[in-house]
């Protein structure tokens, strides 16, 4: 029973168990069931969610293209700057390179500069030295002009060319350019090329040689660029716009035009006289060339006078004595730059004496001398009240032919004084002169048949 009991007790114990179990079992296949349904509703969840991940996939598949097409261009924007930050290293060194280049060339540059500026004071020294060596040649080329004129002068004309070594006007081109045949005018147009005139240059100018007539003659033209070729200009007409001043020694207007110039202008007009000589002989026209050696002719041929260029009038105080002064004088073969006479107020016209001026020859070739040979400072000319008739006639008759000439020079040059003195002074000044020359005059006048008569006597006594 007991067993039984137990037994009872077991299978109560074990149908307890057994209900426990199926209780738990229940509630097991419960929750099971509760969990399959939740998973089921899970996977429901999930295709909902899987179907709504591939939509949103699908949403995001442009999205992403776009991305991975940034990412492609971030990654060719990587390898732009990669590339960019290479040619800019590249260019840096580039760049280093070229201020290092840049560096060089300025120094170079640098030292052009110090070079050129070398080169250039030593362009300026050489331009200094040729300017030097230039004007040198052109003293050369007027001494070898004047040498050649000189020489042309020996074998040509003498007296119209003795005083080329103090010509005026040179050219180194002289030639014909045009030439007019008349019935009774004929002339050749000619031009001069590379002028100098009194030692400057001047534009190329043109001369014409003219036979009036038979009469050799010389044409001068002023133009309003350069002007008059002289000083003592005269308008023979106008030719164009052009004046022209018409030239022939053998004419009383020509012959006195040429007595009235002084020093400069004659120079003028004897060179291009002898310019013209050459220039028609080199270009071997005979013709041309006999009318230029009959004006030069014509020219030497005028009776010699005392040229000068400015004329100057002072007074000694207390003393009254005047010095009278011709500068830049000429006369026949003679030429001084001045010619210094002292007025010694005596009586209606005074006494005049050539002064020496201790820096040039004597105007005289024959000048008065003491016992002990030294030369005087004075010499008295023989007019006036100073001495006697026969001292003048002694003195006149000592004196060589060329001093005799330029004294009677100098006393036709005296009268133009005048204007230079006091107003008061004037008129006696000029009528004093005009007196002294007149005596000079009577006094060769008388000299010159004195001779004479001594020569027939002397002839006379030999028949």
């Amino acid at each position: 029973m007991a067993e039984l009991i137990r037994s009872q007790e077991e299978a109560r114990d074990t149908l307890e168990r057994l209900h426990m179990t199926q209780e738990e079992l229940e509630s097991a296949l419960t929750e099971l069931g509760e969990v399959r349904r939740r998973n089921d509703q899970s996977d429901q969840d999930f295709k909902h969610t899987e179907t709504q991940l591939a939509s949103a996939l699908n949403e995001l598949e442009p999205t992403r293209l776009e991305l991975s097409r940034v990412r492609q261009r971030l990654d060719e924007s990587d390898l732009a700057r990669k590339q960019a930050e290479a040619l800019r290293a590249s260019a840096l060194a580039e760049l280093a390179a070229a201020q290092r280049a840049a560096d060089l060339t300025s120094a170079r540059l640098a030292q052009r500069d110090t070079d050129l500026a070398d080169r250039d004071a030593q362009r300026a020294a050489a331009r200094r030295e040729a300017d030097s060596l230039l004007e040198r040649l052109h003293e050369a080329n007027e001494k070898l002009e004047r040498y050649y004129l000189q020489y042309r002068s020996l074998t040509t004309i003498p007296a119209l060319l003795a005083h080329e070594h103090d010509a005026v006007l040179y050219a180194s081109g002289v030639h014909i350019v045009g030439e007019h045949d008349g019935a009774k005018h004929q002339h050749a147009d000619i031009q001069f090329r590379d002028v100098r005139l009194a030692g400057r240059r001047r534009a190329d100018f043109k001369v014409r040689l003219v036979e009036h007539l038979g009469r050799p003659g010389l044409v001068l033209f002023s133009t309003p660029r350069d002007g008059p070729l002289v000083s003592a200009w005269q308008a023979s007409g106008q030719e164009q716009d052009a004046e022209y001043m018409l030239i022939v020694p053998s004419d009383t207007t020509g012959r006195t035009v040429l007595q009235r110039m002084g020093s400069t202008d004659w120079r003028v007009v004897a060179s291009i006289a002898g310019l013209v000589l050459r220039g028609t002989r080199e270009a071997s026209a005979a013709r041309w060339a006999g009318v230029a050696h009959r004006l030069c002719h014509q020219l030497a041929a005028l009776p010699p006078r005392l040229r000068y260029d400015g004329l100057s009038l002072s007074e000694e105080a207390g003393t009254g004595t005047m010095q009278v002064t011709f500068n830049d004088v000429m006369f026949g073969a003679l030429a001084l730059p001045s010619l210094v006479v002292a007025w010694e107020p005596s009586g209606s016209a005074g006494n005049l004496s050539m002064v020496a001026v201790p820096t040039q020859a004597l105007p005289l070739a024959h000048w008065p001398a003491d016992e002990q040979g030294v030369l005087a400072q004075r010499w008295r000319l023989p007019v006036g009240p100073a001495f006697s008739r026969s001292q003048k006639l002694r003195i006149w008759s000592a004196l060589p032919a060329t001093d005799g000439e330029l004294v009677l020079a100098l006393l036709d040059a005296l009268p133009a004084v005048g204007p230079l003195a006091r107003p008061e002074q004037t008129a006696s000044l000029v009528q004093g002169a005009r007196t002294l020359h007149r005596e000079a005059r009577k006094l060769r006048s008388r000299l010159v048949w004195y001779e004479r008569l001594r020569r027939l006597l002397k002839r006379g006594g030999r028949s």
